[in-house]
């Protein structure tokens, strides 16, 4: 996975103010959250299913999705092994 490419759609799914139930519709991931990302929707729903069984982003009802929600910083992308510059 392309780790400058996995750090935006971090940074996209920030700014994105959809219920979380929209983000897991692969048709929606063809919008905003892949704006600016030469992804397609697949390719982003792999990068958020990584994202979410390693716990870097979680679905909380009513709320959406959390970003680093044990606190974690980027680094511990690196550390993981899946972030390399």
């Amino acid at each position: 996975m392309d780790s400058k490419k996995l750090l935006q759609l971090v940074h996209n799914i920030r700014d994105l103010k959809y219920p979380a139930d929209v983000l897991l519709n692969v048709d929606s991931f063809q919008g905003e959250l892949v704006k600016d990302l030469a992804i397609d929707g697949k390719e982003a729903m792999a990068m958020l299913g990584y994202l979410l069984g390693n716990g870097y982003v979680k679905i909380l009802p009513d709320i959406g999705l959390v970003i680093n929600p044990n606190n974690q910083d980027m680094q511990s992308f690196a550390k993981a092994g899946m972030l390399r510059d």
